[in-house]
């Protein structure tokens, strides 16, 4: 095992300094112990603050699992069922579609839209929930759904009468032994914990060329993605998922639940708020997580009881740099990741979504930019950044669903003044068009 624990953290150091990345943690454990902590580079490159142990991380979409754990308990308590309708536990969510229960937002097969983040807090977004996008009946194919773990955050501050926060911190993030985590991201630690960092421009693709640069600091607390934790922390997170369970926090059946197979997904299933991946023999269960300028991803082997955590404070590929890691630590065969540049995209000169194609900007620190860019004869969401896209789908000439076409997610373009449209609304977040794109040539 030391072998392998020394090799992989020699891959680490290798993957973090080819893409830039301003500071990484790999945790690694075993059912009884932590096997190792790796911390590398800076916290924060404005400050030049070192990595240290004692610092913690936002780990994004992670902290959907502790949410559901949360819902769990009070089903075990009888405070709720995961059969209830969200609709009787919100009476402010009169637009969401009153079959839809905790069960369908817990496991992303509630219809409901992606979200995109563009509200600072859940209750306004919990209250538009079913009159943004285009929205699907409950039981519809999985689809992932922040605003959806917004609205299971809401019924657990109803149920309870506590903060959010507050309660995660007391039943679940304690008893796991994760007494120097938070379950909210707050003013008051910016220059405590770590920061996230991007690329230095948000309009055109990165090519690892330049140092990542501070991001924003983005106040959160809700139980879509807001828990910040220390790597030695997250070593407790990693045992407990190698356990399915741990006395005091969630029992064994109810582990069950938490990574059960609820939502097909294309690599898997989906519980809540872990996904199961892997053919048979080598299934894993975990989660990534992204925040703004800061990337995250759990996974555990429990059959060969090997756990790793991968923390980040920029852009990179953490998923998939995780996943390798993990096999090999578990001696299984991987190929290392590679990540080519993005094709080359035409600039809309001459197609029928010509008018469309362009950069678009909003305030949104989660996505301040969005390309619409033509290639193989389909208009395509791009991020500016990474160059990753999904196909839109055609509704009319300015209505779009993201990626399928029963999507709950969906692209509006208006406004047009000289034959570009300047209004893009994406399921609620609208974003007004870059009139000089200096990003247009990338």
């Amino acid at each position: 095992m030391q072998s392998r624990l020394d090799a992989v953290t020699r891959w680490v150091h290798g993957w973090q300094a080819a893409r830039r990345i301003p500071g990484v943690a790999l945790v690694v454990s075993s059912p009884s112990e932590t096997l190792l902590v790796e911390l590398s580079g800076l916290a924060d490159r404005a400050g030049m603050r070192p990595v240290d142990a004692d610092q913690r991380w936002q780990i994004g979409s992670i902290s959907k699992a502790f949410a559901s754990i949360a819902a769990l308990q009070l089903q075990a308590e009888h405070k709720l069922s995961l059969d209830d309708r969200v609709v009787d536990l919100l009476p402010w969510a009169s637009h969401l579609h009153p079959d839809i229960t905790l069960h369908h937002v817990m496991s992303h097969t509630a219809g409901l839209p992606g979200g995109s983040e563009w509200t600072p807090d859940s209750l306004l977004e919990t209250a538009m929930q079913g009159s943004v996008g285009a929205p699907l009946p409950p039981a519809s194919p999985y689809w992932y759904s922040n605003p959806g773990y917004e609205l299971l955050g809401d019924v657990i501050e109803s149920v309870t009468g506590q903060p959010l926060e507050a309660y995660l911190e007391q039943r679940v993030l304690g008893p796991l032994g994760m007494s120097r985590s938070s379950a909210a991201v707050v003013s008051t630690d910016h220059g405590v914990d770590v920061r996230g960092h991007r690329p230095p421009r948000d309009d055109a693709l990165w090519r690892c060329d330049t140092e990542q640069t501070p991001d924003t600091l983005f106040p959160t607390c809700t139980a879509d993605g807001a828990i910040a934790a220390t790597p030695n922390d997250m070593a407790h997170y990693l045992r407990f998922l190698l356990a399915g369970g741990t006395p005091g926090v969630l029992g064994q059946e109810d582990f069950a639940l938490l990574a059960g197979r609820h939502g097909k997904t294309e690599a898997g299933w989906y519980g809540y708020g872990l996904e199961t991946e892997g053919p048979e023999g080598q299934v894993t269960v975990g989660h990534s997580g992204g925040m703004v300028g800061m990337f995250a991803d759990v996974r555990a082997d429990r059959e060969r009881g090997i756990a790793t955590c991968l923390l980040i404070n920029g852009y990179a590929e953490v998923t998939a740099a995780n996943k390798h890691l993990l096999r090999l630590l578990c001696e299984l065969p991987s190929d290392e990741p590679s990540w080519p540049l993005p094709e080359q995209l035409d600039d809309g000169s001459d197609h029928p979504y010509r008018a469309a194609v362009g950069l678009y900007r909003s305030y949104n620190p989660w996505l301040p930019t969005i390309r619409l860019a033509h290639a193989d004869g389909e208009l395509r969401f791009v991020d500016p950044v990474t160059g990753e896209y999904e196909a839109l789908c055609p509704e009319s000439e300015t209505r779009f669903r993201v990626a399928r076409v029963d999507s709950p997610d969906i692209v509006d373009v208006s406004v047009d003044v000289g034959g570009r449209y300047q209004r893009l609304d994406l399921s609620g977040c609208v974003y007004g068009r870059v009139r000089r794109d200096p990003g247009a040539t990338h």
